[in-house]
């Protein structure tokens, strides 16, 4: 009975174990797409803030245009 016991406990410890390191891996493999995906955003954060500049730049060059056409 009790090599049944100890056998029954090692083999929960091992599930165990075994449940923890399938956590600890898919954790690791959540982490690195999000690592991923936040530089990806940062680089689509960087491009769009560039555009805006351009936009805001070109607009600025319109209405200096459109205001000596009107003079």
């Amino acid at each position: 009975a009790y090599g049944q016991v100890h056998s029954t406990h090692r083999k929960v410890a091992a599930d165990g174990e075994s449940r923890e390191e399938s956590l600890i891996l898919e954790s690791a493999s959540k982490e690195a797409y999000y690592e991923q995906r936040v530089q990806e955003l940062q680089a689509d954060l960087r491009q769009t803030k560039n555009t805006l500049t351009s936009t805001q730049s070109e607009n600025e060059r319109l209405a200096t245009l459109a205001l000596e056409l009107r003079e």
